[in-house]
């Protein structure tokens, strides 16, 4: 009983510290992006420009997060699948060819759409490649649990904001500077850290599968980050960079809580893929519990303390935000609960349920901002993002509810 106790104390020591560190991992990361690098640029830039770079980032992410973040959780799903069969490659030659067209999308769109230089576009199109990569290659962090590495990473490219916004406050006259230089440094911490890199270029009896199980969550993946930055890709060509601005400062607080939340969401499935783990229908409605409490606290906080905050690091588009910043924080805050409950559906529930849960979510989404911004404005946009935020939270809930009933869940 006394080696049963240890061995829980000490197991729940490790997960705690996994924590710790996939947190200061997030803070570190998207804290500097988010504390230092978006307010000096949005100093330095005309509120429209920025509205702009604040557009073309939403792009670059929506694009990344579909085709490197997908490609990692299809990995850490798969992974015992592979090595059970003692099959390496598929993920490597899909990566590249995945990084390549995202490259491509991102330099056509900036060059055409945006209408910027063919050196900025040229830039941008490296950066989303570099993004892509990353996202990839971080699994193996996950997979072996390795999440200090996970910070050291992030501190990396923490260092490499820093450098371009210095470059960029003393007169370079490129916006995307900071994000290029940071994944730079990043990439240069990936190879020295890992070994998913040096994996074959090349195909397996799994790949068909696999490749399937990719598309299906670039589905799911694509359409979420879509309504995710869908303020900037919306609002951008019906009400231009101004209101682009204006939204996404309003939900700078509550979005700010992803630095806390996405990390706590990657090491649960870290621990969720893991071939010993049982999940029960009790257990995961102790979990979705928690997370609700949790939303109402920070909703809570925000309303507290967000205007202040709002106040001092945008000081120049305070006023425009002001009326909008309540609501925009509690549709953030909310959004970043279904992150939170998204391991469990990753993990536990078939993988095309992932898309039916975000075609729902994208109809509720489109639909009422549509209606609700054709006659409210900017408010009925903000209050459209609410609700179809909530019935995206409940919808994930009842799926893995579901998916638990199905069967008796064990991960193998």
């Amino acid at each position: 009983m006394k080696s049963m106790n240890r061995k829980l104390l000490q197991k729940g020591k490790s997960i705690s510290i996994d924590f710790i560190y996939n947190i200061l991992a997030s803070v570190v990361l998207l804290g500097t992006m988010q504390i230092i690098v978006y307010p000096l640029l949005a100093r330095k830039m005309l509120t429209n420009d920025y509205g702009t770079a604040l557009t073309v980032m939403g792009g670059i992410n929506t694009i990344a997060g579909s085709l490197g973040g997908s490609l990692n959780n299809v990995r850490l799903i798969l992974n015992t699948e592979y090595e059970r069969k003692k099959e390496q490659g598929d993920f490597n030659f899909i990566l590249l060819f995945s990084a390549s067209i995202g490259a491509i999308i991102l330099t056509l769109a900036l060059r055409i759409y945006f209408a910027y230089s063919v050196v900025v576009a040229i830039i941008g199109g490296a950066t989303v490649f570099l993004i892509i990569i990353r996202q990839y290659f971080v699994v193996e962090y996950r997979i072996v649990l390795n999440f200090k590495n996970n910070l050291m990473c992030s501190i990396a490219g923490a260092v490499g904001y820093l450098i371009g916004i210095l470059l960029f406050w003393v007169g370079v006259s490129c916006w995307i500077l900071p994000f290029t230089i940071s994944e730079i440094i990043s990439f240069g911490y990936i190879i020295k850290s890992t070994k998913v890199y040096k994996e074959p270029y090349r195909r397996t009896k799994l790949f068909g599968g696999t490749l399937k199980k990719y598309f299906t969550l670039i589905a799911s993946t694509l359409s979420g980050n879509i309504i995710t930055y869908f303020d900037r890709i919306f609002l951008y060509p019906i009400l231009g960079g101004d209101a682009v601005s204006t939204y996404t400062v309003a939900a700078f607080f509550g979005k700010s809580f992803s630095l806390i939340m996405t990390p706590i969401s990657g090491v649960i499935l870290g621990y969720f893929s893991q071939k010993n783990f049982k999940m029960t229908r009790k257990l995961f409605v102790m979990f979705a519990s928690l997370v609700t409490l949790l939303s109402f606290v920070f909703i809570f906080f925000s309303g507290v303390v967000s205007p202040f905050f709002t106040n001092l690091l945008y000081p120049t588009i305070y006023t425009l935000a002001k009326p909008y910043i309540f609501i925009a924080n509690t549709a953030a805050i909310i959004s970043v609960s279904c992150g939170l409950i998204q391991p469990a559906l990753l993990e536990f529930a078939p993988t095309h349920w992932q898309l039916i849960k975000e075609l729902v979510f994208a109809i509720c989404y489109f639909s009422l901002s549509w209606f609700l911004m054709n006659r409210y404005g900017m408010y009925g946009f903000c209050y459209a993002v609410l609700i179809a935020n909530i019935i995206k939270y409940i919808v994930s809930i009842i799926m893995v509810f579901i998916a638990l009933g199905k069967e008796k869940i064990q991960c193998e």
